[in-house]
């Protein structure tokens, strides 16, 4: 099935405007009819009207064909010069990358195999009985078939793009409730139906934090922005879980690439300058480890190639406080309160994924039933309570919880 390239295109409009301007001058021993009918035989056996506005646009070329010819016939024949073998080494290489076929992605190949598939079962069906390869009729017909296998994927990928879309709305309801594995399961359903959404990762990211697989939230992280590299939510999520790991470093470049692609993100924003306080103070506490990466080069997925080790938030328990307690959202809470800035916005804190993530692995701990049962902490809960200033200030704030939408990253998307 010959496809011709731009070049040959150009190359066919060219012979083929050229003939017409000899047709219009009807010179002395040119049969100009017979020349008319070649030039409508050669328009219709390459689909190029020399008369289409569209065609002329695309494939029209300032030099006649006769000039172009001129110039050939004159390096062809110059002397051995060095201007001439730059010439011609510039023609070469030209011809050398026009005739290189570009390599054909994942998706075209396995069009490729999907369509001789399909061809080899509609010849065995008579498709193309009555018609000889390399005709006409048979490529009309081979055109035809590709283009209904076409509408046919097509089809077909809207209904798995429909399909994963109704996987990760389950997944995001999972882990509302709190049944995380099962939020992991839906979302990894919609990325198998659809992989190509960088979406779908970034939420099962947030599923793998709240089990504290903070690699695993990594791993998926990385896939979103490599999707899509201007996923701010992603850059984020890849943070926290550096930051998690005491990785403050790595944490950085990630919440640096989050606040380039959303810098009006006060909670990204105020993560950042903590990730920073914590990694020079782990560089202080190490001692100069010869790091020189400067926090304007950052790579594709926010990493940098160093592998500093954290450590890991124990399994079993009490509850890690240490961790819930280093998380930059709860951090920024903290620092609001200590600032003067009064009771913090319980809405956003419900609505904050990572948050929540963090509180969800602190209430599925058994540690948590000891505590609560600890009679100083119930006292301190009972002050609390009885204090009607810092009472009044946490009900304003559950009053905003009436769907009001204080920016941030609230939800799953």
């Amino acid at each position: 099935f010959f496809v011709m390239d731009k070049v040959q295109k150009k190359l066919v409009f060219s012979v083929l405007q050229y003939l017409n301007g000899i047709s219009e001058s009807a010179p002395e021993g040119v049969d100009v009819e017979s020349l008319e009918v070649a030039v409508q035989c050669l328009g219709q056996a390459f689909s190029i009207d020399v008369t289409d506005e569209e065609q002329k646009k695309d494939l029209e070329i300032s030099a006649s064909l006769d000039q172009l010819f001129k110039y050939g016939l004159a390096l062809d024949t110059a002397d051995d010069t060095p201007i001439t073998r730059i010439l011609k080494q510039a023609v070469d290489t030209v011809g050398k990358a026009k005739d290189q076929t570009p390599p054909k992605t994942e998706d075209e190949r396995i069009f490729d195999e999907k369509f001789q598939k399909y061809i080899a079962t509609l010849t065995e069906k008579g498709y193309f009985q009555g018609t000889e390869e390399g005709s006409d009729e048979y490529n009309q017909r081979l055109q035809k078939a590709k283009d209904r296998l076409i509408a046919e994927e097509e089809k077909a990928l809207e209904a798995r793009k429909e399909q994963a879309e109704i996987k990760k709305a389950e997944g995001n309801t999972f882990l509302r409730e709190s049944k995380i594995q099962e939020a992991i399961s839906s979302y990894s359903e919609a990325i198998k139906l659809y992989p190509k959404n960088a979406i779908y990762y970034a939420n099962r990211a947030a599923a793998y934090t709240t089990l504290r697989d903070h690699e695993a939230a990594i791993e998926d992280c990385i896939a979103a922005v490599k999707i899509d590299p201007t996923y701010s939510k992603a850059f984020s999520r890849l943070g926290l879980a550096y930051f998690s790991l005491g990785r403050y470093h790595e944490a950085v470049h990630s919440y640096e690439r989050a606040v380039e692609l959303d810098p009006t993100n006060e909670t990204i924003a105020q993560s950042l300058e903590i990730a920073r306080k914590k990694d020079a103070e782990k560089l202080a506490a190490e001692g100069d480890d010869g790091r020189t990466c400067q926090h304007g080069q950052r790579g594709a997925t926010g990493g940098h190639g160093h592998a500093h080790a954290g450590n890991q938030p124990a399994a079993g328990g009490m509850p890690d406080f240490s961790s819930l307690m280093n998380n930059p959202g709860i951090q920024n809470m903290v620092n609001s309160m200590q600032s003067g800035g009064g009771m913090p916005n319980i809405s956003e804190m419900l609505n904050n994924p990572d948050i929540m993530s963090q509180a969800t692995q602190l209430l599925n701990n058994p540690g948590v039933g000891n505590l609560l049962n600890n009679p100083a902490v119930m006292n301190m809960a009972s002050q609390f309570m009885s204090n009607p200033d810092m009472m009044s200030s946490m009900m304003r704030n559950f009053g905003g919880m009436g769907g009001q939408n204080n920016g941030g990253d609230k939800k799953q998307d």
